[in-house]
């Protein structure tokens, strides 16, 4: 058993590889550029440039790419560009609403779904069953 584990903790190394790749590639194909976003509609080409210099656009794709990597690794998610509060601490303030949400979620969706599920198998191919199962896909979707 602790051999199966280790074997998928090990294998979580090259998914999550994979999903850092293609996250970094579909942030660097989105249209336009982030340091003139930021900067704003008054921002000289200079400051914009200065701008591109302090986020590190000008390094690099694969340097970029490790950086990116240590941030996501040390939970260093940097600033929002929003509310420039530090993206850590609004997703820990976010964090206990989000779990009490899931849990009420999980708890109706099992409160209903248990004593339908009993009902369509106890009226299995009926017209019952099928609207069990009906309302089931809905939801599901």
């Amino acid at each position: 058993m602790q051999a199966y584990i280790i074997k998928r903790v090990f294998a979580i190394i090259p998914t999550m590889l994979i999903v850092g790749i293609i996250v970094f590639g579909i942030i660097h194909l989105a249209p336009g550029d982030p340091a003139a976003i930021i900067a704003g509609q008054e921002a000289t080409p200079a400051q914009v440039e200065a701008m591109r210099q302090s986020m590190g656009l000008n390094d690099p794709i694969y340097v970029q790419f490790f950086i990116y990597i240590r941030s996501v690794v040390t939970l260093d998610f940097g600033e929002s560009i929003f509310s420039g509060f530090k993206v850590t601490t609004l997703l820990k303030n976010t964090l206990q609403p989000t779990i009490s949400l899931a849990v009420l979620g999980v708890s109706f969706s099992i409160i209903v779904a248990v004593p339908l599920g009993v009902l369509a198998a106890w009226k299995f191919n009926t017209w019952i069953d099928r609207l069990v199962m009906m309302f089931a896909l809905v939801g599901y979707a």
